[in-house]
């Protein structure tokens, strides 16, 4: 450490080793080294570089195949004459038409480990700069550029994924799409966690905070927003070509796999003795959808609002909140790719508005 030298009111370097051993995955060894530096008292400027490394959990490698029902449209649709540029729509009979057999898109299938699941290993790199003038107190503000990219990743495609490399592929993903041969309906769809060759995302994520005092009682505000740049999946090619590439950022065109550019939230504190207020805003910007006829290949941004409000009592050392959330009662943006729910539930509310009381107490 360098402290109180010109241009370095502080200069801290960490380096740390670590020796991960697995029965199951065998063992790796893995570094971080840290950065920070501050040249003046305002400005904290830091720098990281870490490895990871992640064993594949008990139920990737040996949980129980299971019945599930998969949603997810056959691009096979309409047999093979009608798709003769989709290897895998091989032996699909002519006039197939999946609406026949798969009701709403649900597609029956089985969801099971893999027990020859490799350990997934990571590079993590980042930037930043933290802020805090002495000119504006109560202001702080960060900025920080990440990329990480985790290599053999564990993850599971979904159905539209292995259906589409299915047919554009054929080889092994048709080798997880059952048939009936004489009506082309999907049977049965394998779904469980494999290596793929890579995972790569970079972004920026900024925080700004100010608190402030005044004869009504101190408040806080606090802007989080983050930049989502890529999420990138690199699958090997089964036929042994270049590696397949699906950039997601951006784009919602697949069911329950929304990836917005931007998200957001701000909040608004109030405290005064014993009473206190929240407002709190909820960003989800817009991304793409599937084109179709129904509406524009946009799904549309959101904005959610949150609203509590709380008292402490100091002689029972206990605190009563009441709060509603969505305030506006928000449906969520319509989706094409995710019908028939039309929303994806893995990233929108979909309880609309709703109240809640909650009381707790120390001892």
């Amino acid at each position: 450490m360098l402290k109180d030298a010109p241009l370095a009111r502080n200069l801290d370097v960490s380096l740390a080793l670590r020796y991960s051993d697995y029965d199951t995955v065998g063992g790796d060894t893995t570094a971080k080294v840290g950065i920070g530096w501050r040249p003046i008292e305002d400005i904290l400027v830091r720098g990281t570089y870490a490895q990871g490394f992640r064993a594949p959990s008990i139920l990737e490698l040996y949980q129980g195949a299971r019945q599930t029902s998969f949603q997810g449209t056959d691009p096979c649709n309409g047999g093979a004459s009608a798709h003769p540029d989709l290897p895998g729509c091989a032996g699909v009979p002519t006039g197939y038409n999946q609406a026949n057999y798969n009701l709403n898109g649900l597609i029956p299938g089985t969801i099971s480990g893999n027990s020859q699941l490799k350990p997934e290993t990571a590079d993590t790199y980042s930037f930043g700069v933290a802020l805090k003038p002495r000119i504006a107190p109560g202001l702080t503000a960060t900025v920080d550029w990440y990329k990480i990219t985790v290599h053999d990743a564990i993850a599971s495609q979904s159905a539209t994924q292995i259906l589409s490399l299915c047919a554009q592929q054929a080889g092994v993903f048709c080798g997880l799409v059952t048939r009936d041969s004489g009506t082309g309906a999907i049977t049965n769809l394998l779904q469980g966690s494999l290596n793929l060759a890579q995972i790569e995302t970079s972004g920026v994520d900024t925080t700004i905070r100010y608190e402030f005092s005044t004869d009504l009682g101190r408040f806080a505000a606090v802007v989080d927003a983050s930049y989502l740049e890529s999420f990138k999946t690199t699958s090997p090619n089964p036929t042994g070509g270049a590696p397949i590439v699906d950039e997601r950022a951006g784009k919602g065109d697949q069911p329950r796999s929304t990836y917005p550019h931007w998200k957001g939230q701000a909040s608004l504190r109030w405290d005064n003795g014993p009473w206190n207020a929240l407002w709190r805003g909820r960003y989800i910007g817009d991304s793409t959808d599937v084109v179709n006829t129904v509406k524009d290949a946009t799904t549309k941004a959101i904005f959610y609002n949150d609203l509590e409000g709380g008292y402490a009592f100091d002689k029972y050392d206990t605190s009563v909140s009441v709060g509603v959330s969505n305030l506006f009662n928000q449906a969520p943006p319509a989706s094409y790719a995710n019908a028939p729910i039309n929303y994806d539930i893995y990233t929108y509310d979909a309880r609309g508005r709703y109240m809640y009381v909650r009381v707790s107490a120390q001892f």
